[in-house]
């Protein structure tokens, strides 16, 4: 079968039935209040949220399966930044510069501490989840990183401390052994700013990035939102991409200074977050019809998957996701909604997704996975364009009798790259090697899978489609 008829037949198919049901966006609030900042427990059955209670700051929680379990937790004048203890059994939160921790099932909260210094910030909790590790400001001119521990046994201690250089995006990694830190001089925004990392003792203190990186056009600069992507090896990081002057997400290891690109314009993708098992990187995106969107991909780079491009939203925090990266949230709302319109916490799971991975650099071998069930038939496909979701835009997503989801791709140039039938082991994958030619820089291709029941052809599914992008 050509291309044309391809496309004729898909056309044929959308006319001649009614479009199937779509994956989508669950809304898990809807009390009216505004929402911000979702986190998902490491467990995902929880997404805590910053709200409020008669106009005072709360601490907020919803089930992510039980219906109408919309809960304040807790609520105070200060309250602020918060953190999931590692159990999903509860949260750590300021209050000024009273730390707590409240259960998930709510009651009174247990004072851990009070912080002294100025401007006191948590930023994370290791993996035991004995250990909190925040910012403050000893004395006005002076910045430090702290630890403290969750017991309350003793009161926090600075680990670094500086005298003018402002230190932020606190992470310590999976072993508890290293914390990551930003630095920069205080007194401009936009000066070059230092990725550093030290012993959670204090000890071996180093830049990541052999020093702060300078705003040029040709470095990545002003990195934020660190997050390792391993045990004290490899950090992420947003920051902006001298090729497109956008925000990526970008990443340096120990073995190498140099800041290098996980994803690429000319959208952005920002507010950087990862997994707690470390494989999925979760962030804002845009997609190639100008919508923002939540998007994720492999901690080693490769295809990006953009959830749900059909619709455009306003964030109010950045997006989260749990353990193994199955469910992402985020507090938002639809663009052009009705003025007053309050952002609530909004739910996506994942539905065995293509995998590409690692990042398909130019020369480089890639492995492409397309998830299927026992003697499910899947077939991945590869175009150079989209359809748009705005069928007042161009050609529209076209849905297909009996399959979940639409087609995303230009059937106008649709090319089957891996087909096969499921034996129950894994996925189909297929090992390919990119060309290595110059004119692939930055191109973006587009993956989206189909999947049918070999007792029943028109029945399954189509996946959410792939961007994927090659660098040098």
């Amino acid at each position: 079968m050509n291309l044309t008829s391809i496309s004729a037949a898909l056309c044929t198919l959308a006319l001649a039935f009614p479009a199937p049901c779509q994956r989508g966006v669950r809304a898990l609030t809807n009390a009216g209040n505004a929402h911000a900042d979702a986190t998902l427990s490491p467990s995902g059955s929880w997404v805590a949220f910053k709200t409020d209670q008669a106009g005072v700051p709360a601490l907020g929680i919803v089930h992510t399966t039980a219906p109408n379990s919309e809960a304040v937790l807790q609520s105070g004048v200060g309250l602020t930044r918060f953190v999931w203890a590692p159990d999903s059994s509860g949260l750590y939160y300021q209050d000024g510069s009273a730390v707590y921790y409240t259960r998930t099932q709510g009651g009174t909260p247990r004072l851990v501490g009070t912080l002294t210094g100025l401007a006191p910030i948590l930023h994370d909790i290791d993996s035991a989840g004995t250990l909190l590790i925040g910012t403050r400001s000893p004395k006005v001119g002076d910045y430090s990183v702290f630890t403290f521990p969750t017991s309350g046994a003793t009161a926090a201690v600075d680990i670094v401390q500086t005298t003018g250089y402002f230190l932020s995006s606190v992470a310590i990694d999976p072993s508890g052994k290293k914390i990551a830190y930003t630095s920069q001089a205080s007194g401009f925004p936009h000066l070059p700013i230092d990725v550093r990392m030290v012993d959670v003792d204090g000890k071996n203190d180093v830049s990541l990035t052999g020093g702060p990186i300078p705003n040029t056009a040709v470095s990545f600069s002003l990195p934020r939102d660190l997050v390792w992507a391993d045990a004290g090896q490899t950090l992420l990081f947003t920051a902006i991409d001298p090729a497109s002057f956008t925000w990526q997400v970008a990443r340096v290891t120990t073995a190498s200074p140099l800041p290098q690109a996980l994803t690429g314009g000319p959208g952005f993708h920002a507010d950087t977050g990862v997994s707690k098992d470390r494989s999925t990187v979760v962030y804002r995106a845009i997609t190639a019809h100008n919508y923002q969107v939540a998007g994720v991909c492999p901690a080693i780079g490769g295809g990006r998957v953009l959830l749900e491009p059909e619709l455009d939203w306003n964030f109010t925090g950045k997006p989260s996701t749990d353990s193994t990266g199955f469910r992402v949230a985020f507090a938002g709302y639809l663009v052009g909604s009705m003025p007053g319109t309050r952002a609530e916490i909004q739910l996506i799971e994942l539905d065995r997704e293509i995998k590409v991975a690692p990042l398909p650099r130019l020369g480089a071998s890639v492995t492409l996975e397309l998830p299927v069930a026992l003697n499910e038939q899947g077939t991945l496909f590869l175009s150079t364009g989209l359809l748009h979701p705005d069928p007042t835009k161009g050609p529209t997503l076209i849905p297909i009798p009996g399959l979940v989801y639409k087609v995303a791709l230009n059937p106008a140039v649709l090319i089957p790259v891996l087909a096969g039938v499921g034996d129950g082991k894994g996925p189909l994958s297929l090992n390919a090697t990119v060309p290595n030619d110059p004119a692939l820089n930055g191109f973006t291709v587009y993956l989206q899978g189909l999947r049918v029941k070999s007792s029943s052809p028109l029945s399954g599914d189509l996946t959410r489609y792939v961007e994927l992008q090659f660098f040098q």
